[in-house]
């Protein structure tokens, strides 16, 4: 008899922001698809950003090294509560690019030096209160970045420190998810040493609507 497997199970609905192909809420019924030979399923209800860093040019991306490069959001192509929505697309900034050679998924990589460079994808009322929510990357880091603080992904709020949040390794080679709130301010650490130098791994953030309750995956 087929036996249901979950690699990662998180309860309720969250909206997350993905950087390649994410799996959130698996689950496995007789209706769903079969794939060596187990039943899967992908809820992708709530995506609000999905940005693969493959480098398509026949999907306007052209990121070459510069600033203003398009890095496209496809979450409106697989979440039909998005379709027809305005597209989340990223803007490369400080020389971030796209490796073509070492990646994880699909067919490329951001590519970004520890300094400077980023991805911005502004700030559009679809990525804005989102909590409930669940925060996800393929990461193959070399350092810690600038500061000793690497940053995965984030929002900040212009003017004020209260309300950013951000995903993010530690020099201690911890994950950390980080909620700037006034007081109190919520805080979600790994052990030390969690993340390898040079190695593939998927993290993970998972938050309530009151960031009271984040829970972080390696």
């Amino acid at each position: 008899d087929k036996q249901q497997v979950y690699d990662l199970e998180i309860e309720g609905t969250h909206n997350f922001i993905a950087n390649d192909i994410v799996a959130h809420n698996t689950n496995g019924d007789g209706n769903s698809p079969v794939r060596d030979g187990f039943n899967a399923s992908i809820n992708t209800s709530g995506l609000v950003g999905l940005w693969h860093f493959n480098n398509e040019s026949a999907f306007g991306e052209n990121a070459t090294g510069g600033s203003a490069d398009i890095v496209r959001d496809f979450s409106p192509d697989v979440n039909s509560q998005r379709s027809g929505s305005a597209r989340n697309n990223g803007t490369t900034k400080g020389g971030a690019t796209i490796n073509k050679t070492n990646y994880k998924l699909g067919g490329g990589a951001g590519n970004f030096d520890g300094s400077n460079d980023y991805v911005t994808a502004s700030s559009p009322t679809s990525l804005d209160n989102i909590a409930p929510m669940t925060v996800s990357a393929w990461i193959k880091p070399d350092t810690t970045g600038s500061g000793g603080i690497g940053i995965i992904a984030g929002k900040g709020d212009s003017g004020s420190d209260d309300g950013r949040w951000m995903l993010y390794m530690q020099s201690t080679n911890a994950l950390e998810f980080f909620k700037d709130d006034g007081v109190p301010n919520f805080v979600r650490r790994s052990s030390n040493n969690m993340i390898t130098m040079g190695k593939w791994q998927y993290v993970v953030a998972t938050v309530n609507s009151s960031f009271t309750n984040i829970t972080i995956y390696i």
